[in-house]
């Protein structure tokens, strides 16, 4: 293989949706980031495009962390 080699790393982030200061905490420091996606009532994930969308973990069928979804009490 030749060319020049490069690392690429992939960072997901899950935030609340108004935190869109942790997106700019990426940009500011000369790193790519975007909101791509969010995680509906149901616990399932959707990453989209556009007007796309696609389903890609389903939270209650496969949790990903262990963390549980805080109570409204």
């Amino acid at each position: 293989m030749s060319g020049p080699k490069h690392r690429t790393y992939l960072v997901t982030v899950l935030t609340w949706p108004v935190r869109d200061d942790c997106v700019r905490s990426f940009t500011a420091r000369g790193l790519a980031a975007a909101r791509v996606g969010r995680i509906d009532p149901t616990g399932v994930i959707s990453l989209r495009s556009g007007d796309r969308s696609q389903p890609v973990v389903d939270l209650a069928a496969a949790p990903a962390t262990g963390l549980r979804r805080p109570s409204s009490a």
